[in-house]
């Protein structure tokens, strides 16, 4: 999961990546959604398969993962906030 967040990161912000953003996510379109203004949300399939792919299983953990860690600057900072992160809630890596 930690790899995942990490390219959820480059993907939203634009950083050394040449995947579209459009091509995975969507923005979320309330405002009133606490923690980080940059929250997911699934975006709808007709079909079971993308059910288990990167873009739907990424939504959720993304979402929960505080603002300071989706606001850094750098992935280098991201990287040492999201550890801290997982270390604290255990998620699974």
């Amino acid at each position: 999961m930690h790899g995942d967040l990490l390219q959820t990161f480059r993907i939203v912000k634009g950083l050394d990546c040449c995947l579209e953003f459009s091509d995975f996510f969507e923005f979320a379109a309330t405002t009133h959604l606490r923690g980080h203004p940059l929250k997911l949300r699934v975006q709808q399939a007709r079909l079971g398969v993308r059910k288990f792919s990167f873009s739907v299983r990424v939504v959720k953990p993304w979402n929960a993962v505080p603002e300071d860690v989706v606001m850094s600057p750098s992935l280098e900072s991201v990287e040492r906030s999201l550890d801290s992160f997982m270390f604290q809630n255990e998620l699974e890596r």
